[in-house]
């Protein structure tokens, strides 16, 4: 594997208490690593220093490449081989391609280039319908992803996260380990800080915690098993021979069933979005979506129930 970004030594104070005391790490090319430990041990703040946007009180920080080595807090700004995810996205009065457009016009991005990459991450994000939609109706789901858009215009070599788990949903967690794992396939390093283990768990393969003294012990991860995540989507105004289309073509293959005039569908979580937008084109109204347990919902619930054919029993 070949070493990435390389932390040695780094120490932090702030107002006298040691936030951050020698710490040492080598991250690999598309290779993930977590940052974990109590509020106030420094997860944020060494983020801070590996994105240049905060200096250390002295050790090193250095990203590699292939020609090069760079440190990014003696840039005394964000490095350009290196993306930034913020817990919290602002609130703008922008579309994603808006937004994408005028962040790349700020990097100083071809205009060509720029419209081919935006396409590219909206496709990836799963975007491409609300691309146009005013980005401050957007869940937090969907703003994590157009946050994850921005910080990948230029391709980095590095891209951090800070709490990137936070606040989500089922189907947006599933969505933002699908985006996260196909980064790390094209050879992003990922560094982010989680107090979710067992999300954090199914993308990272190693994990750094801090102490709150300032000490950092790094530990491996054992491969996680993985478990589908499903969700219950009931709606109504689609005839039955529609709702048995967009269960086999949207839903691949889900149960579904008629029940009172509404369809119930039981997707897997990564095929919930396509699977609401054909109930939608298809002119019906969406009640309601709920995460279920892996592999149980209302078809192992209702016995009774044939969700196979979708027919009223």
């Amino acid at each position: 594997m070949t070493p990435l970004l390389e932390v040695q030594k780094l120490c932090k104070q702030f107002g006298g208490r040691t936030v951050l005391r020698e710490v040492s790490f080598t991250l690999f090319s598309a290779e993930a690593a977590v940052l974990s430990g109590p509020n106030g041990s420094g997860k944020s703040t060494l983020l801070r220093i590996v994105a240049g946007l905060l200096p250390p009180d002295s050790g090193t920080v250095r990203l590699l490449d292939e020609d090069s080595d760079f440190s990014g807090a003696a840039r005394g700004g964000l490095s350009r081989r290196i993306g930034l995810v913020p817990e919290r996205m602002p609130i703008l009065r922008f579309s994603p391609v808006e937004y994408l457009t005028h962040m790349g016009a700020v990097r100083g991005m071809d205009k060509r280039q720029l419209r081919a990459r935006a396409g590219e991450l909206l496709a990836l994000c799963g975007l491409e319908q609300a691309k146009d939609a005013p980005i401050r109706f957007f869940s937090k789901g969907m703003l994590q992803k157009v946050g994850i858009m921005q910080a990948m215009l230029e391709q980095p070599a590095l891209l951090l996260m800070d709490e990137p788990f936070s606040g989500l949903d089922v189907a947006a967690q599933e969505d933002l380990i699908r985006i996260l794992r196909e980064l790390q396939s094209a050879g992003t390093g990922l560094l982010f800080a989680s107090h979710e283990p067992v999300l954090a768990g199914r993308v990272a393969n190693r994990q750094l915690v801090l102490d709150g003294q300032g000490a950092v012990e790094m530990r491996e991860l054992e491969p996680p098993v993985e478990m589908e995540q499903w969700v219950m989507v009931r709606s109504r105004g689609v005839d039955w021979r529609m709702a048995a289309e967009i269960a086999v073509r949207q839903g691949k293959g889900c149960p579904w069933r008629n029940r009172d005039g509404e369809i119930w569908f039981q997707p897997r979580a990564r095929f919930r979005d396509k699977l609401l937008l054909a109930v939608l084109q298809a002119g019906g109204e969406v009640l309601a979506v709920q995460a279920v347990k892996s592999g149980v919902g209302w078809a192992a619930a209702e016995p009774d129930t044939d969700w196979t054919k979708g027919e009223e029993t």
